[in-house]
């Protein structure tokens, strides 16, 4: 059983439809894109204008968020571009959006954007400081220039002011089909969420320098722990992190299961960064602590897998390598199996 707390938008493959039967509303003129954009993306991104245009006018900022992503979708399709040209067009559109709540959705996914670009383009950027011979001239001066713009959308997707809810962006609630998701109930979940996943993933700020800080601090693994110095250190990766799991975790609105699975994600991230000793027995004892605390609740089963995952792998370590310490990790998944099988859920 595996839960993933945070709804990736990295495919806008799919799309949101009007129940409205007018043959002029948007889902009519989506449609229609959809059956040209195969073989005729430029009719698909006349079409595409043309909702742009409307939803300009109507002050749809979902539709108009959808309509910027599709064209420039398409336009690379036919157009023989460098690809920054696409993320540059889109980062033009972000003035055009008037509402908080349209800039800091916005702004997310510009942020995703940069990330995406600068993944796709690194061998690009490396190669242009390894080879002597001349290169192709790079929008660019450096993959940390790019992780810093894409650390600066997502940052600026938290700070500003919401003003629209969660209903008012329906593209946001297609959920991406190759993950399965917990889906976020706020405006406030979705930004958190979304930055999360990319402060949590390795790759996404590693050439930015850091301040040196340091998971070193065994109180860390202490749900209720805050390093207040975290805030003297905004460009580092993992002081970011971890403030902004304390910043989520704050959230009023969060369900119990969401608290829970988050809580997970935390500890999953200091298992695999933290540098303290016998860092194992604090992820073991934390694990535990979770579980105790939270039976009963919706979402302690996605902690008790967790719990069973990490001994059956500890088991299957004990079976290649005989390390003593691993000898009863596969009877203590199985009694954790056989708590989860007399759970009683509220």
């Amino acid at each position: 059983m595996k839960y993933i707390l945070f709804i990736i938008l990295c495919s806008l493959s799919t799309y949101f439809m009007d129940m409205s039967s007018d043959p002029g509303d948007y889902a009519a003129l989506w449609k229609e894109v959809e059956a040209q954009k195969q073989k005729f993306p430029k009719k698909a991104v006349a079409i595409v204008d043309q909702i742009y245009t409307k939803a300009k006018k109507e002050k749809r900022e979902d539709q108009l968020i959808k309509a910027i992503i599709y064209k420039n979708e398409l336009s690379s399709s036919y157009e023989d571009n460098d690809p920054s040209v696409g993320l540059l067009r889109m980062e033009a559109e972000y003035d055009k959006l008037h509402s908080g709540s349209g800039k800091a959705v916005f702004a997310s996914m510009l942020g995703e954007a940069y990330y995406k670009y600068g993944i796709q383009n690194m061998h690009r950027y490396v190669e242009r400081t390894t080879i002597t011979q001349p290169t192709e001239p790079l929008p660019f001066s450096s993959i940390e220039e790019i992780q810093k713009q894409s650390y600066t959308y997502y940052r600026r997707s938290l700070d500003i002011a919401l003003d629209k809810d969660l209903s008012a962006f329906q593209i946001l609630l297609e959920e991406n089909p190759d993950v399965q998701s917990l889906r976020a109930s706020t405006m406030e979940e979705l930004l958190s969420f979304r930055a999360l996943n990319h402060y949590m993933n390795s790759s996404s700020l590693v050439s930015i320098p850091t301040d040196g800080y340091a998971l070193d601090q065994a109180a860390l693994f202490d749900s209720s722990f805050r390093d207040e110095s975290v805030s003297d250190k905004p460009a580092d990766m993992k002081a970011n992190a971890l403030a902004l799991f304390w910043q989520t975790a704050a959230i009023r609105t969060l369900s119990d299961e969401q608290r829970i699975i988050l809580e997970l994600y935390r500890l999953e991230y200091l298992n695999n960064n933290a540098i303290v000793e016998n860092k194992q027995v604090l992820y073991e004892s934390a694990l535990e602590k979770l579980i105790a605390e939270n039976k009963g609740k919706q979402g302690v089963e996605a902690a008790y897998a967790k719990f069973i995952s990490y001994y059956l792998d500890q088991g299957q370590s004990y079976k290649a390598q005989f390390k003593p310490e691993l000898k009863n990790a596969f009877s203590k998944a199985k009694n954790l199996i056989e708590q989860v099988e007399s759970l009683s859920i509220n």
